[in-house]
């Protein structure tokens, strides 16, 4: 499944006791809004899946258990430098147009999130890679494009937040129209009178 956009979620911690007391543990991070487990499987490798079949247990195990809120990002570093505004990178979990073809560019540029506190969003099952060449964007198990405007932001590692599409000014325009329609029947009326 493809990576969720940040919200509230749960760390599930277990521990696996063998004949000697003592044997490994693990996390999992479970995500309730969107029915979306971040599981570990291997060394540094966590994937995403829909838990159906113990979807039941952990809602159980889970009820009256207060969540985490959803992550504050404080760090975000593409292809190895630092970005400006990182919780506005947020962003980038919620874009939704899928690129049209699986690009094989070499310019893959690794984007790294950091949260304040551990969260799934800041492991490895947040995989997220940009391709400058044809702005898209490899999230997890999907390939999305990324639009204009907010493409060129994240190249120049600005904020994510405000407007993603360079666009023609239309407040600016029909802000100075309606106050140009406002002063010229005004001084048009002052002159009548003066006329009169």
């Amino acid at each position: 499944m493809s990576t969720p956009a940040p919200a509230q979620f749960l760390r599930l911690e277990y521990w696996v006791r063998g004949d000697l007391a003592q044997g490994p543990s693990f996390v999992q991070y479970y995500v309730p809004s969107r029915g979306a487990l971040a599981l570990m499987t291997g060394p540094q490798t966590w994937s995403w899946v829909r838990p159906e079949a113990v979807k039941a247990a952990v809602d159980r195990l889970a009820s009256g258990v207060a969540p985490f809120g959803g992550p504050r990002i404080s760090a975000v570093e593409i292809g190895g430098r630092a970005v400006h505004d990182p919780a506005s990178y947020a962003r980038l979990f919620t874009l939704t147009r899928k690129a049209e073809r699986f690009p094989d560019e070499p310019d893959w540029q690794r984007i790294v999130i950091k949260t304040a506190v551990p969260s799934p969003w800041s492991t490895s099952a947040a995989t997220l890679e940009y391709s400058k060449s044809t702005n898209v964007l490899w999230r997890g198990n999907e390939f999305v494009k990324v639009p204009e405007g907010l493409a060129s932001r994240i190249e120049a590692r600005k904020s994510l937040a405000g407007s993603t599409r360079r666009s023609f000014p239309w407040t600016v325009l029909f802000g100075g129209l309606g106050g140009a329609a406002v002063v010229v029947p005004t001084a048009v009326f002052f002159r009548r009178r003066r006329v009169q």
